[in-house]
């Protein structure tokens, strides 16, 4: 099926209205479940491209309703990391870099894809740009924790987030909610629903978020930084002809603007090389450029399903198309040495075909056929006094990419009470890498020198082994064994490089899921294990260059506990942690930063053996408290979440690191009746300061900071 583009997007705004107000879940027969007296409730994921029971699925999955996000505080990708141990996001550049047990990418640009995948509504979003997306119209909220190289297979070596919208239902709905929040920042957002006729309805969510005031400024220019302007929307068409057979036609657009990730500065006493110590605020910087990234993308995704006699049908096409442009003082000072600006453009076509079928007494399978292609092209650019005979100097590289791949996965059962589940898939792909180093004099002379080609191919089977036994009817215990597999790329900022090879990793879990005291508590456990060869790391060279490698071996593992309490309908306490020992078992020749006394940072090349993973801290840990007290015609809702991670490495060599961190946000909610509610809201109450992303160079160890407190008021009103 050929797809024609409709619009551009990145990661869109916040604060949005959620369709459905109700937490009400389906249960895998498709009734809604229920907690009368207490009790919690059960949890529909898709983590097996099925509906099935969160309970019943031999996976490690934490899973969000959308209630519990909203109560959350939880707007975007970002924050996921807040209620999900072990998950960490970084924002190098302002683009999204998930790690998910140890396993992520750091490396930035076209072609560059994420170890952790990101999926929307099915449909896989390849870019890195993408994976910094506000959560809108949001349904809920699946993490899968491990490599899942079968039925989803696209770059998800390291797990899976799995973010599934409202589909358009026959109910009439309207829904507008308006905030404000410190640093003068506004938020409008909408949903509405409308059934056409009595096969077509349609949805549409729109939100807008406009920051006035950053955290801090730019001491060189007066402006502001760490501020964000963003604009989000997402429209479906759902017809159904017959019993039998559903079409989907979806549409998003995203516009985001922000200098966060992008605001760098010099780590508090340690001395740049172009000027003294920073002696700037928490969130200011001192730079001569302002800088910042400007990202517009979207895409159109069809999805067809069909039930026949003898298995189900799903088709699902898509086009995501993304162009960002960002502004990077690379010297990290008010000396105009160096500023780098990229203009990078991206484009992917994918399409599924998928046959299910069968019953869970007997057997159950699923195959299909993948194909995915992608085209990206960057030009990237470097000028200042640091280049006193040009205008700029730089490169522009295009990096192309097409894949297939095929995949079957079946699930039977061997006794009354045990199931054996063992799928495949087996993917080839196809990489080019073209481009030209480009120059301009000052008299405005543009000098273009191409290189050649270059191009590589790889193809990998991965696989699922998986032993599952119900020791009783709300005890699920299960032993895994997944390959992951990861393409090899090539590091667009390097023309003349040679690509790095494919990252495997080899997953062993031990699980057991348990529902028990009358359904009040729910524990569920997972231990794991990894042999992770030929990890794709990136680091940074020299300021404006990024250097992708693989690190040679890496052993991880660890232990998941994830549970909820519902002693009464009014009170629900839950909480997960996850510990984890993440290290280095063979890099060689890892580069180093070596601090100098007269600022900035020499490089080194060490043996990283037995060193910590990046982003990767031994113990993350959240806990949350929700209770509700009916008042009038409506209800108060409390919520208070607590976030605890230890320290987290940020380079391989355990130079640079960001201490241990806990997070306190609060929100109370008054749901004044079936119309109207208001909600009073705080992130970071503490006000601890922290950073998303650290690095060091050659110019300056530098830092990019997270959020401060923030805390504001919502009202919202359903028709």
């Amino acid at each position: 099926m050929s797809l024609v583009a409709l619009a551009f997007a990145s990661a869109a705004a916040a604060q949005e209205v959620r369709p459905g107000g109700g937490d009400t879940q389906l249960s895998a027969d498709g009734d809604a479940s229920s907690a009368v007296g207490g009790g919690v409730e059960d949890i529909v994921v898709t983590a097996q491209r099925r509906n099935e029971n969160l309970q019943k699925v031999p996976i490690a999955v934490q899973a969000f309703s959308e209630t519990e996000l909203e109560a959350a505080g939880i707007t975007s990708t970002v924050d996921l990391a807040r209620i999900t141990p072990g998950l960490t996001y970084g924002r190098g550049v302002g683009l999204g870099s998930p790690f998910l047990r140890g396993v992520g990418t750091s490396a930035n640009g076209p072609g560059t894809e994420n170890s952790v995948a990101v999926y929307v509504d099915g449909v896989y979003y390849a870019t890195k740009a993408s994976a910094v997306t506000d959560l809108e119209s949001v349904e809920r909220i699946e993490v899968l924790k491990g490599p899942q190289g079968t039925l989803f297979g696209r770059n998800a070596s390291g797990g899976l987030i799995q973010i599934i919208t409202a589909d358009p239902s026959d109910d009439p709905e309207l829904a507008l909610k308006a905030g404000y929040a410190n640093y003068d920042t506004v938020t409008l957002s909408g949903y509405g629903n409308l059934p056409l006729t009595d096969t077509l309805a349609a949805n549409l969510s729109a939100s807008y978020w406009n920051q006035g005031e950053g955290w801090g400024e730019n001491i060189a220019t007066g402006n502001d930084v760490n501020l964000t302007d963003k604009f989000n929307t997402r429209g479906k068409i759902k017809w159904e002809p017959s019993s039998s057979t559903r079409v989907t036609l979806v549409g998003d657009y995203a516009y985001l603007d922000t200098s966060v990730g992008l605001a760098l500065q010099p780590l508090p006493g340690l001395k740049p090389a172009l000027a003294g110590f920073f002696t700037g605020g928490k969130y200011d910087v001192d730079l001569d450029t302002d800088v910042g990234i400007t990202s517009r993308s979207g895409g159109v995704s069809l999805k067809v399903e069909h039930e026949f006699s003898f298995a189900d049908f799903l088709s699902i096409s898509a086009w995501r198309g993304t162009h960002y442009t960002f502004v990077l003082d690379n010297d990290y000072t008010a000396v105009p040495r160096q500023t780098s600006i990229a203009d990078a453009r991206e484009d992917q076509y994918s399409q599924e075909f998928q046959f299910s079928g069968g019953t869970p007494s007997t057997l159950q399978w699923t195959a299909g056929v993948y194909l995915f292609s992608y085209d990206g092209n960057q030009t990237f650019t470097n000028r200042g006094i640091g280049f006193p005979t040009l205008q700029y100097s730089g490169l522009h590289g295009r990096q192309r990419a097409a894949s297939q791949a095929v995949y079957a996965q079946v699930t039977k059962e061997l006794f009354p009470r045990t199931r054996l589940t063992v799928g495949g898939r087996y993917t080839w792909e196809k990489r080019k890498l073209d481009g030209y180093f480009l120059s301009a004099s000052l008299a405005g002379v543009v000098t273009t020198t191409p290189v050649p080609d270059q191009k590589t191919s790889f193809k990998k089977p991965t696989w699922r082994v998986a032993l599952e036994h119900d020791f009783a009817d709300d005890v699920l215990g299960y032993l895994s064994y997944n390959r992951g597999f990861k393409s090899g790329v090539y590091n667009i900022l390097s023309l003349t490089g040679a690509p790095v090879r494919p990252e495997i990793v080899d997953a062993y879990e031990a699980g057991l899921k348990t529902t028990f005291l009358d359904r009040k508590v729910r524990l569920n456990v997972a231990a794991f294990r990894y042999g992770f060869q030929d990890i794709q790391l990136g680091s940074f060279a020299l300021a404006g260059s990024i250097s992708l490698r693989n690190a040679a071996r890496a052993e991880i593992y660890g232990i998941d506990v994830d549970f909820e309490v519902a002693p009464t309908s009014r009170l629900r306490l839950s909480g997960s942690a996850e510990w984890l020992h993440a290290r280095f078992t063979s890099f060689p020749g890892a580069p180093a930063a070596v601090p100098l006394p007269t600022g900035g940072n020499s490089t080194a090349n060490i043996d990283a053996s037995g060193n910590h993973m990046i982003r990767a801290p031994s113990f993350t840990a959240n806990a949350a408290v929700n209770y509700t007290v009916p008042v009038g015609d409506g209800e108060i809702d409390f919520n208070l979440n607590y976030t605890y991670s230890s320290k987290s490495y940020q380079e391989f060599d355990e130079y640079l690191f960001v201490p241990e961190l806990s997070l306190v946000n609060a929100q109370i909610a008054w749901q004044i009746n079936d119309m109207y509610k208001i909600s009073i809201w705080g992130r970071n109450l503490t006000n601890k300061f922290y950073y998303y992303n650290m690095s060091a160079v050659n110019l300056a160890s530098t830092g990019s900071a997270a959020d401060p407190r923030t805390y504001g008021v919502n009202f919202e009103v359903r028709f």
